[in-house]
């Protein structure tokens, strides 16, 4: 039967209005196609923000579309020079009529996603969200296949479509007129959320100019401030003498008068470092050219260094930008980053304990999260099953990727009496029964514990360990912070495959010499103000 035909017009106009598939660019009108722009991003798939939807002119009217009519259309979209590799939807409102396999294929190669009456007739009468979104994930899927379109890669910054959770993080980052810090441990996804605010910014109609700096990157602070004006003024920059630490200040103020500029500073950290050597001249520059300063905001990241600063009253970043910490994915942000993206692949998990069994295994960390996503799509991909919690773990637990995830956390974020503390606690679980997913401790066992070692620490150094290691993502607090447990279960494990004792021993030599620059660089007496602060900045 042939269904009655709908206008391509009428589905894009049903994404746009049921759908919440925004436009981010006006239509473009060509000889052949009429090409409309729709974010993607609502997927949670890997797709263009961008992709083309491309409407025939010459097949518009079709009832009925047979191979000849597809073919013709398909040699002219080679004159508009489409990426493969980001794909296009090519609209029909008609019904297809037994196509050849050959020409599907040829679409498929050249990225083409085909869209026509079949597809979304009924998405269009019923004008449920879900189902438009169901159409959509569908086609990409015939295309590309589930490994193409998985948002799940760990190794590079999330942004747009495979960017998950942080939702009151980035509503106060955008609706309060201020400057912002976001302070959390290595690859806890800081540099995703400044990836994806300026996404998000670059979306606005209003769009402003932005500059990126990377702290590792800049050897001096007129290093670091002509990287940041040769994006936002090149001419400016190029005009730029030995006073330009003078004169940054007034020339980010007289540009801001015209646009609004925004900068992203990531690895802070090695800034503040190099800059206190230096008697603070960057940072007092950047605290002139951005404080309270009309139609500017600087987004910065950082951890310790960082973070010591915030609260040094002498350091000019303190009171110079808002904190907001960056902790792991809640259990709700964990569960929908598991389950949206993986049901537009044809893959739900919903009423399987996967959900839970991840987020347990992993407290939420952003980039095990989606390995074990990636692995569970990887089973299906090879099994066409989803795999039972059992399998998964186990498949998880072997992959080098987690393993050098969970250990390049654990020493990337932690200094010598962290890892001593962590070993000795590690070494007591295995003492208790080794289950790690329940064993449990307090203050008084860390202090016992270190007594042994022959170190004797003050309350306030206990403290900042059990701080800093819970910041790090290392422990996880419970009964309301009374007691800690590790977060990540495995990674006691992993420590007791390699000879716990060694690094015991290891970690107890490195602490001796470490005991007179005190945790690496952050002596911060754990007041309790600070304490609340950070609670409530999580």
């Amino acid at each position: 039967m042939t269904l009655k035909f709908i206008p391509p017009t009428s589905f894009l106009a049903s994404l746009v209005k049921d759908g919440g598939f925004e436009r981010h660019r006006p239509i473009q009108q060509l000889d052949t196609f009429e090409i409309h722009y729709l974010d993607l991003t609502p997927l949670k798939l890997k797709v263009s923000p961008f992709t083309p939807f491309l409407l025939s002119k010459s097949l518009g009217v079709n009832s009925e579309i047979s191979t000849k009519d597809l073919q013709a259309v398909l040699a002219k979209l080679a004159d508009i020079h489409l990426d493969p590799t980001s794909g296009a939807f090519l609209v029909l409102g008609g019904t297809l009529k037994n196509i050849d396999r050959s020409v599907w294929a040829d679409a498929t190669k050249s990225g083409i996603v085909i869209l026509h009456n079949n597809h979304f007739a009924s998405a269009v009468s019923s004008k449920d969200p879900k189902t438009l979104m169901r159409v959509l994930s569908a086609a990409l899927l015939r295309t590309f296949g589930t490994l193409r379109l998985s948002p799940y890669h760990s190794r590079i910054p999330a942004v747009g479509g495979t960017f998950f959770g942080r939702a009151q993080i980035l509503k106060q980052a955008f609706l309060v007129n201020d400057n912002f810090t976001f302070v959390g441990n290595r690859r806890i996804g800081k540099t995703s959320l400044l990836q994806e605010i300026k996404h998000r910014l670059m979306l606005q109609k209003d769009q402003p100019v932005t500059a990126e700096l990377y702290g590792s990157r800049c050897r001096s602070t007129s290093d670091a401030l002509s990287k940041i004006l040769r994006q936002i003024d090149p001419k400016a920059a190029d005009k730029a003498q030995a006073d330009l630490v003078e004169h940054f200040p007034q020339k980010v103020k007289q540009l801001a008068r015209e646009r609004r500029i925004v900068v992203f500073i990531d690895e802070f950290d090695r800034l503040i470092d190099m800059d206190e050597a230096a008697s603070h001249e960057l940072m007092d520059s950047l605290r002139e050219a951005f404080y309270q300063t009309e139609n500017t905001r600087l987004y910065t990241a950082g951890f310790r260094s960082v973070r010591r600063a915030m609260q040094d009253v002498k350091s000019p970043l303190y009171g110079f930008t808002s904190r907001i910490v960056v902790g792991p994915l809640s259990s709700s942000e964990a569960r929908e980053m598991i389950e949206a993206p993986l049901l537009n692949l044809g893959i739900d998990v919903r009423a399987t304990p996967l959900s839970s069994l991840i987020y347990n295994e992993t407290a939420g960390h952003p980039e095990l999260v989606q390995i074990c996503c990636s692995e569970i799509i990887k089973s299906f991909d090879e099994r066409k099953k989803i795999p039972d919690p059992t399998d998964l773990l186990s498949a998880v637990f072997r992959t080098e990727d987690f393993r050098e995830r969970v250990f390049g956390a654990f020493f990337a974020n932690t200094n010598q009496h962290e890892k001593l503390v962590s070993y000795l606690l590690m070494r007591l679980g295995l003492e208790k029964g080794g289950d790690f997913g329940t064993f449990d401790f307090d203050l008084k066992d860390i202090d016992r514990l270190v007594k042994d070692t022959g170190f004797r620490l003050t309350v306030d150094q206990l403290y900042e360990i059990w701080h800093n290691l819970v910041l790090c993502g290392i422990f996880v607090e419970i009964q309301g912070g009374a007691r800690l447990r590790f977060s990540v279960p495995q990674l006691a494990k992993y420590c007791q495959n390699c000879n716990l004792d060694f690094m015991i021993q290891n970690a107890l030599e490195g602490a001796k010499q470490e005991r007179g620059i005190w945790s690496d660089s952050a002596a911060i007496t754990a007041e309790t103000s600070i304490e609340k602060n950070d609670k409530q900045d999580s």
